[in-house]
């Protein structure tokens, strides 16, 4: 505001008059020094400090668009809505392959309505999301849908959330559909929710700035204070005042209020000297250390609001105290920890909500693969996989687990160690040795033959033990991965079976979801090829250590036995789920807590998935190779103990050789064979 903008201004002039009025108002026309003075320092104090007298009586102060009000918030809301859409959302097939652009769906978040792309769609729902704890989608129901000829909608329209209500229902306390602007109503149907979780109102998301209100207004006066300040500050760098009784008039006493102005307001004037009429004294004028200190907090005011956000100094555009390392260290906490769950929350909402209502067999997923900041350095990953290879694990396994990105090697399951690393108990016979025959040597000496042989025969076993390690990893890392993926799918079909209709009784829910007739046969599709391939891996592997060089011919009673069996993991995740949505009915729980239900079982399913892959995968490699002896002519077999701390598996280790169809001491015919989760490998014992 520029010197002396305020003389035409009906609204100062009326301001100026009422705030005189008021300190002249019942006190004598002749005003003492004690008054006339703090008159001066209070009419200064309201001017410095902008009061709603000087802003023509109102607020400020007061939030009401943030995102415009505060530069901070501002800058929180548009980091995230920036860097949302870089992981783009992707829709697969069962496969897990992207389906094609065409698809009608892929058309629809391309392109959402006529005034949205699919960036503007996907910033936007970031936006209401970060700056008020949810964000609303408006499904348009398309011409095909209310023809029956189609399920895919016609547009996505994102609503504000501040002009949303949410309808209860006064009987029963359930959402029964929104208001939106006051005025339309939307059914449940036709909105899809994102929100935070609200302790305080289960329909609602919680925003942040709930949590930063106060620090969030305070910033926002702190920033007018400063701007009044500049505009319009009138206090000199010195006064001088006098020391006697000042006669002026009202009139007299505007017009120096008008000369004061014009001489001392605005930033030119900054620093003038003031001159009061009569004998004068000599009095700085200034901010106290209480203002002082009020504008320097706004540094701590800051670094709350950012905290609340989940947004980086970095990132925000203060680089005070940061490096280049520290900045990268930000910026990856800042997808791990704020962008990265804010599009989980939502990748869950539109599948349930759209994508498994709409389509058959796709799911939605957004791609963090192009994520710089969620990928760990390429430099770190080599050097721990270095470490890692020296230990014993394969090339192909650490280029899985660092996903190093490049081709499993046919040669890449093969595990190496230090040629410096042998058994601390194991005996060494020297290359080119001569060994005389047993019957020619003296007593002592053919103690120690024996001992030679004994030892001979315990490194071949163990030289086996590592080759039936190197072979049992890589089938059971195979066989874990068709696992997981089947029991995703799984859950997709399951969960979209859910939300089909929208009846809860417990019958009606289980009907929806029991899709296990026809899962069973799925699974033998998924699980007969990669049995068959271990099979095939394990015959050859038993007939190389009994140096038999026939070709292994698949045991197919073994196979269908075994697959057969597996079938069982589908029986038990039927009945998991039946007792959780008998749970979840019971307690009146709506389609979206009985998801949640479900998806608790598949995550308790996912985490079974290890010990699955580990018993089959070890339990046929066994149950092979005890077939390949046998009809291999071998009498005896070994057990060889993984060191788990079974007492029953050492005991079958220290029994000894076993004839081959005899089972070991606790019953077991082969590792495996009743057991779980048992790494412990069987061995023909070519010799006695």
């Amino acid at each position: 505001m520029t010197t002396g903008s305020y003389d035409n201004d009906p609204r100062f002039t009326e301001a100026v008059d009422k705030a005189v009025s008021q300190k002249l108002d019942g006190f004598a026309d002749v005003l003492n020094k004690q008054i006339a003075d703090q008159f001066t320092k209070d009419y200064a104090n309201t001017w410095l400090k902008a009061s709603p007298l000087m802003m023509g009586g109102q607020e400020a102060g007061e939030i009401v668009t943030p995102a415009s009000q505060s530069y901070l918030v501002y800058k929180c809301v548009t980091v995230i809505a920036n860097n949302f859409p870089q992981a783009p959302f992707v829709l697969l097939g069962d496969n897990d392959q992207p389906i094609s652009e065409s698809h009608p769906l892929c058309q629809l978040f391309k392109n959402p309505n006529d005034t949205m792309s699919g960036f503007d769609l996907w910033s936007s729902t970031s936006t209401f999301y970060t700056l008020y704890g949810e964000a609303f989608w408006y499904i348009v129901r398309s011409v095909g849908q209310n023809m029956g000829t189609t399920k895919i909608p016609a547009e996505i329209i994102v609503l504000d959330p501040r002009k949303m209500k949410d309808v209860v229902s006064p009987d029963t306390g359930e959402l029964l559909g929104w208001l939106y602007n006051g005025s339309v109503s939307l059914s449940l149907d036709e909105v899809i929710q994102f929100k935070n979780t609200n302790p305080y109102n289960r329909f609602r998301g919680l925003s942040p700035l709930d949590a930063v209100s106060m620090e969030v207004k305070s910033d926002y006066k702190a920033s007018v204070y400063q701007a009044k300040f500049f505009d319009n500050n009138a206090i000199p760098g010195m006064v001088l005042q006098v020391d006697k009784d000042d006669n002026s008039t009202l009139a007299e006493l505007k017009k120096l209020v008008r000369i004061w102005e014009q001489g001392h307001q605005g930033v030119t004037n900054a620093g003038k000297t003031g001159i009061l009429r009569g004998g004068m004294t000599f009095e700085t004028v200034g901010l106290n250390q209480q203002e002082m200190d009020y504008i320097n907090s706004r540094a701590f005011t800051r670094d709350v609001v950012l905290s609340v956000f989940g947004v980086p100094k970095t990132l925000a555009g203060f680089t005070e105290g940061i490096n280049r390392a520290t900045s990268d260290t930000q910026k990856r906490i800042f997808w791990q920890e704020t962008v990265k769950p804010q599009m989980l929350r939502m990748q869950e909402v539109i599948n349930s909500r759209l994508v498994y209502i709409v389509t058959n067999g796709i799911h939605g997923k957004f791609d963090f693969s192009k994520i710089d900041e969620l990928k760990s350095s390429m430099e770190e990953d080599v050097n721990a996989a270095t470490t890692l290879f020296s230990m014993g694990f394969s090339r192909n396994e650490l280029n899985t687990r660092f996903g190093l990105g490049f081709e499993d090697s046919p040669t890449g399951d093969v595990q190496y160690v230090p040629i410096n690393l042998i058994d601390t108990e194991m005996e060494t016979v020297k290359v080119g040795q001569h060994i005389e025959p047993l019957a020619e040597q003296e007593p002592e000496k053919a103690i120690a033959l024996q001992t030679v042989e004994k030892n001979e025969k315990s490194a071949r076993i163990s030289r086996q033990r590592q080759i039936f390690l190197r072979h049992q990893t890589g089938n059971e890392r195979i066989l874990l991965g068709k696992i997981k993926k089947y029991f995703i799918s799984q859950r997709t079909n399951v969960l979209k079976g859910l939300y089909q209709q929208k009846e809860i009784s417990i019958s009606e829910v289980i009907s929806r979801i029991n899709i296990f007739e026809r899962e069973d046969e799925r699974l033998i599709t998924a699980i007969t090829p990669v049995f068959q391939s271990i099979m095939e891996d394990a015959g050859k592997m038993s007939l190389d250590f009994i140096n038999n060089k026939i070709d292994y011919q698949l045991d197919k009673e073994i196979l269908f036995k075994r697959v057969n069996r597996l079938k069982n993991i589908n029986k038990t995740i039927f009945n998991q789920l039946k007792a959780e949505i008998a749970v979840g009915v019971d307690a009146g729980e709506s389609i979206d807590d009985i998801s949640t239900r479900i998806k608790k079982v598949y995550k308790f399913a996912d985490k079974r998935s290890f010990t699955i892959a580990r018993t089959e995968s070890s339990s046929l490699i066994n149950e092979t190779s005890l077939g390949v002896y046998k009809t291999s002519g071998i009498q005896y077999k070994l057990w060889m103990t993984s060191g788990n701390g079974r007492a029953d598996h050492e005991g079958n280790a220290n029994q000894g050789p076993v004839a081959i169809n005899q089972p070991f001491q606790n019953g077991e015919q082969f590792p495996g064979n009743k057991s779980i989760n048992c790494l412990c490998s069987i061995h023909a014992a070519i010799s006695l």
